[in-house]
């Protein structure tokens, strides 16, 4: 089981993977973050899978930061027991403001600390 070190490593790997622009390091980071059978749901679609969570990643990052100029970085406290993991999370301007989006993750880790399950919430 993690413990919060590790836990804090895999929050910080978690925001950076979605703003990383090269293809072969973020299909590597998500290899090292996700389990092989991981789901990752958004209020729209359920993503199960590593190749179909590094798709939507890759979507994402060139919805989100190729074009517009957002990168994504957890905000607040990270919440962690058994194996179960809640952070806020915003998007802000690469060059820096105030965040355009705000939401929250729920990840659960397997025992080697990959992430089984995936859940973003999208504040309204």
């Amino acid at each position: 089981m993690p413990d919060i070190t590790d836990v804090i490593d895999i929050v910080d790997r978690y925001c950076a993977v979605w703003h990383e622009s090269d293809p072969d390091l973020r299909r590597k980071s998500v290899a090292e973050l996700w389990a092989v059978d991981a789901v990752h749901t958004i209020e729209e679609a359920v993503f199960r899978g590593r190749p179909a969570i590094e798709k939507r990643i890759a979507d994402a990052h060139q919805q989100f930061v190729a074009t517009a100029g957002f990168i994504f970085r957890s905000v607040g406290s990270i919440l962690y027991h058994h194996n179960a993991v809640k952070l806020g999370w915003e998007m802000v301007p690469v060059a820096g403001d105030d965040p355009v989006a705000t939401g929250s993750a729920f990840l659960l880790l397997d025992d080697d600390g990959l992430i089984q399950a995936d859940y973003q919430f999208t504040n309204m």
